[in-house]
Parts: C-alpha cells; sequence; structure tokens
C-alpha cells in the first residue's frame, strides 16, 4: 500500500516532520492503525539494515528509536483491542549490559495487538531479573533482546540458571537482536528466532500452541 510505503520511507530517512504528519493525517483520517503501524514497522527495519551496511551509524540508529517511540506512542490507543481470549503472557527485556531498544519496543507494540499480555523489562536487565520476573508473573514465555554480540552471551545464562533450578520446560524462550539466527538460537537450547516482529508474533503463536498440546 503506498501510505505504508509513504510512512516506512520517511521514518527510514529520519525525516521526522514528514513521518509525524502522515501518521497524525492518517490517524485523523480514520486509516486502519495497523496499516500505520506497519509503515512505522518498515520503516525502521530499513534503518536496521541502512546500519548494518554502514550507510547509518550509531547517532541515525539512536535517532530512529526516539522517533520510533513517538510514532508508536500516538498510534497505539487507535490499535484494536483483542477480547475474549485469556493472553499469553510474556516477559521481554534488553539484556544486561545492551540499552537498545528500538527492536523489542516494536514487538511488544506488535504482541500486544495480537492479544499477548507483555511484561517490558527494559533495557540493561540482569539475567536473574528475567528468570524472577517469568516465575512471579507466571509468564509463558520469556523473550530477550541484544544488539550486540558481547550482551548475547547473557541469553545462556537465563537458560542455564532455568536448568538449574528445574524449571526450563516452564517457559518458551525467544531471543532476538544483533547477529541472532535461528542457529545460534538452537545452539544455546532456545525455542526459537526471528527477523522481525511480525515474524515474532507468528513464532509465539506457534509455541504456545505447542505448549497447548502438551498440555492437552
Amino acid at each position: 500500500m503506498e501510505l505504508v510505503q509513504e510512512i516506512a520511507q520517511a521514518v527510514s530517512d529520519l525525516d521526522n516532520e514528514k513521518a509525524e504528519s502522515l501518521v497524525n493525517d492518517s490517524l485523523a483520517e480514520g486509516v486502519d492503525a495497523k496499516l500505520v503501524l506497519d509503515g512505522v514497522m518498515v520503516g525502521i527495519t530499513q534503518v536496521g539494515h541502512r546500519y548494518e551496511t554502514g550507510e547509518y551509524y550509531m547517532l541515525e540508529l539512536m535517532q530512529a528509536g526516539v522517533l520510533g517511540k513517538k510514532l508508536i506512542k500516538e498510534i497505539t490507543p487507535h490499535l484494536p483491542k483483542v477480547e475474549g481470549v485469556k493472553p499469553a503472557k510474556v516477559v521481554i527485556g534488553s539484556t544486561k549490559g545492551d540499552n537498545h531498544d528500538i527492536g523489542k519496543n516494536l514487538i511488544i507494540t506488535q504482541l500486544q495487538v495480537s492479544g499477548y499480555e507483555v511484561f517490558d523489562l527494559g533495557v540493561d536487565v540482569p539475567s536473574i531479573t528475567f528468570v524472577n520476573k517469568a516465575k512471579e508473573l507466571e509468564a509463558d514465555i520469556i523473550g530477550m533482546s541484544a544488539f550486540m554480540s558481547t550482551t548475547m552471551s547473557h541469553f545462556s545464562e537465563v537458560i542455564n540458571h532455568l536448568k538449574d533450578i528445574g524449571v526450563r520446560d516452564q517457559y518458551k524462550i525467544i531471543v532476538g537482536g544483533g547477529t541472532t539466527d535461528t542457529a545460534f538460537a538452537e545452539s544455546i537450547g532456545a525455542d526459537g528466532t526471528a527477523t522481525d516482529a511480525v515474524e515474532v508474533v507468528k513464532l509465539c503463536h506457534r509455541l504456545i500452541a505447542e505448549s497447548e498440546a502438551v498440555i492437552a
């Protein structure tokens, strides 16, 4: 859709004024908020690609994060509420030493739109906090994000601690960010990873369905 592409391009180009205008005007005109959100998400993904190829640097990545947060805050009240189904609980955060949250925040919004109850632990989250909060909230899924290879090691810390206390099988664990891929996720014993927020939702749907099948 042309609107999605326009919003995505404005976000990708870090054109704050145009991006905000497109989002606000679209919402005021009654355009489906999901489409508007899609535009923002595509744009943020494009920013990530431009960073990976060296076209953008950390400054641009941070600017995109600020813009993305602002746009998502404006869109969220217009998103439909999912009712009638007990939501699965997801605890999510960026690992210790990692202060990147642009991808995490997009995933949180997409999960909430899809009916999940999401608890955001924020950034720079100690490994034990993931474990304690998941136990406290009786979460179904633990989601961990790490943008840097140096902070990806904390994925294993969480998984190993869950194993040590004998509760690993009580949670589905998803990881993402940086150079995370399927092979890496499997190597550390995670239940999966995905390339973007939409795919994360599909992954969570599958993992919850698998859990329910086992219980049944």
